[in-house]
């Protein structure tokens, strides 16, 4: 896509956006909104490439010394705040993205399929590695085939 990607770390994104050692950064609203790059940063595209997924662990040790009930209690329990926290985040990122937009210029609507155009060749990278059934499952989650 032309771009150069170049790690750096998350304490330096803002003098690096400020001194134009890099042109942009890849962030969640959130991080963008409380760490101001909005102060420079003049433009955010909301290509919605990215799905940050959120893990809870045990460890088998702790889980076998549970009974069924108790184990029923914890998937139940994971479930439901599972639930909850996926509507509260959605709810954060919209209400974030809406604050920038008052500070920056936000494409909400950008033309997707230009993108996922530009990006194909990435696919023959993970599949000669991976096979598709990742990517075949993704596509059938997003309604795509």
């Amino acid at each position: 896509m032309g771009a150069l990607p170049t790690p750096i770390d998350s304490s330096e994104i803002y003098t690096a956006l400020q001194q134009g050692v890099v042109d942009g950064q890849e962030n969640m609203a959130a991080d963008i909104y409380s760490n101001k790059y909005y102060e420079v940063q003049e433009y955010m595209t909301l290509t919605k490439h990215v799905f940050t997924p959120y893990f809870l662990g045990m460890s088998m040790k702790t889980w076998s010394k549970l009974d069924d009930s108790q184990k029923e209690a914890v998937i139940k329990a994971v479930q439901d705040a599972t639930e909850l926290l996926n509507v509260e985040a959605a709810k954060a990122e919209e209400n974030n993205i809406e604050e920038l937009s008052k500070l920056m210029t936000v494409e909400k609507e950008p033309d997707l399929e230009a993108f996922r155009a530009q990006a194909i060749g990435a696919y023959e990278v993970f599949t000669e590695k991976y096979g598709t059934d990742y990517i075949d499952r993704i596509n059938e989650q997003l309604g795509r085939k």
